[in-house]
């Protein structure tokens, strides 16, 4: 009985274990949190951080949109670089890197106005093309 019972938790310990090593493929949306990364394909998008977030609040009349810039860092096959992306602005909302397209789709939580948006709590959406 008792080896059953051990031959179980072992069992059940090694499926909790496992992960799954396939990234997605090209093209992928991604959302990841500050300092974290995520990779399709040869891809490896890291969001860095929120530099500027003049967004007009949810709960605000606004007399313009403002818009949102994050940090990112994009390996390609090798070839490293930051880029500095924007919501609105359609001269800096992509970059390329190594023959691949990153577009800065969406930053969530939106601002509301009288409170302060905790950095951790930010997700970057991003899309990754050829």
């Amino acid at each position: 009985m008792k080896a059953l019972l051990l031959v179980l938790v072992i069992a059940a310990l090694g499926v909790g274990c496992q992960s799954n090593p396939t990234a997605a493929s090209l093209p992928a949306t991604l959302t990841i949190a500050p300092g974290e990364s995520a990779t399709a394909d040869s891809v490896r998008v890291t969001f860095v951080k929120v530099t500027s977030d003049t967004r007009c609040p949810i709960n605000a009349l606004c007399i313009q949109a403002g818009d949102a810039v994050a940090q990112f860092r994009i390996t390609v096959r090798g070839n490293e670089a930051t880029s500095d992306l924007t919501l609105v602005d359609p001269t800096r909302r992509s970059t390329i890197v190594g023959g691949v397209t990153i577009e800065f789709d969406n930053l969530q939580p939106h601002p509301v106005a009288g409170e302060t948006t905790d950095p951790k709590t930010y997700r970057a959406t991003v899309t990754i093309r050829q």
